[in-house]
């Protein structure tokens, strides 16, 4: 392993907050690395660099299945490389369910986040309506930057009434939930009739809740998960590929990460304060192999 990167799907692992792992593990859920042993069958790895996902990358050395690595292109460094599964996996599942449902304009919360931004500029590039929900005067200032539209201020006395204001106007009818606790029902009341909301991540650390039934019984909305592992085991291997070769060859634009600190493996108690520290700037890397 070169790169081992340390985001907020690592410290939901550490919390217990998605179960079904089982102590001792070693965390870790993307990064990328020189195969230096293969087995049989996949002699032609051995040698390449590539990224991987599972568990285990907080590590110096890892295991993966063949089907769990994807090779770099050349000009990809490890660093670069290490990130291209978790955000930008996540950003082209968006833009599926929206296509494929044809929805006129999307929601999203926790909008100042490293994935948060990385949709705005998806959503530029395509010509996608969004609306952006953060939860500061300062978060908002940080979307605008970045050319977020329609940004709103959770914390703002009048927000849910604008909210409900510009989710008419531009008929918003989806929304990607990355807080659930009680922004999952506040998110729907919003949407339009018919509307959907699907809740990706788990920020708030509490359960979605504060569902209205009447946003269920008479205007046919309703609540879905929305997991990347999941909704990529669906995909055949050559159209995994093609969205990886996308994924490449935007890294330093579209699909870029910003990294906010780096550090060898004996200091892994110092990166994750470091990342706490600047949850909304970026990630951290390991580097299990430098010192």
């Amino acid at each position: 392993m070169e790169s081992s990167v340390i985001g907020h799907f690592d410290f939901v692992i550490l919390a217990g907050a998605y179960g079904g792992y089982g102590l001792p593990f070693v965390p870790g859920a993307e990064g990328a690395g020189t195969v230096v042993e293969c087995g049989e069958g996949t002699e032609a790895l051995l040698g390449v660099r590539v990224q991987t996902m599972g568990v285990g990358l907080w590590a110096q050395y890892a295991v993966a299945k063949a089907e769990q690595v994807v090779p770099l292109l050349d000009e990809i460094s490890f660093d670069q490389g290490a990130a291209m599964w978790g955000n930008p996996v996540a950003v082209l599942m968006f833009r599926e369910y929206v296509k494929k449902g044809g929805h006129r304009a999307v929601v999203q919360n926790a909008a100042n986040s490293a994935l948060g931004k990385m949709f705005i500029r998806l959503c530029q590039v395509e010509g996608i309506p969004l609306i952006n929900i953060v939860r500061s005067a300062a978060s908002a200032e940080t979307v605008l930057s970045e050319g977020g539209e329609n940004v709103l201020n959770s914390s703002d006395a009048n927000f849910l009434t604008d909210y409900k204001a510009v989710c008419t106007r531009l008929n918003a009818t989806i929304a990607f939930d990355a807080v659930a606790g009680d922004m999952t029902g506040t998110v729907l009341s919003g949407l339009c009739a018919g509307g959907v909301v699907y809740v990706f991540g788990v920020l708030s650390h509490q359960p979605s809740n504060s569902l209205q039934a009447s946003d269920i019984i008479f205007q046919g909305k309703r609540v879905e998960g929305l997991g990347t592992v999941v909704w990529l085991g669906k995909k055949a291997n050559e159209e995994k590929q093609q969205l990886y070769r996308e994924i490449q060859l935007s890294l330093s634009t579209l699909f870029r990460t910003e990294f906010v600190g780096h550090f060898p493996l004996a200091q892994v108690q110092e990166a994750l304060a470091s990342y706490k520290a600047n949850l909304s700037a970026g990630k951290v890397l390991l580097h299990p192999n430098r010192h």
